[in-house]
């Protein structure tokens, strides 16, 4: 049943990441909340990176890309 209900709902959606102090990261790291991957960071460019990101992270979550604290700002319909 749960399959059923699941089937086209995606778990992942588009985000922007903004890394603190400049700093960047390979694309592909993981990006993580408290302790547990949440997504994954594509190419780092001119201070900002695309990444999906769980649909599931509480709103103003303390993301990290490696050792790098990141702001996280919602793309698409749903933003």
């Amino acid at each position: 049943m749960a399959r059923l209900e699941a089937r086209g709902n995606t778990r992942y959606h588009l985000a922007r990441l903004q890394g603190q102090g400049g700093a960047g990261w390979p694309a592909g790291h993981e990006v993580t909340f408290e302790g547990r991957v949440v997504g994954q960071a594509g190419l780092f460019a001119g201070g900002a990176s695309l990444a999906r990101v769980r649909k599931d992270l509480p709103a103003g979550a303390a993301l990290q890309v490696g050792d790098v604290a990141v702001t996280v700002q919602l793309l698409g319909a749903h933003a």
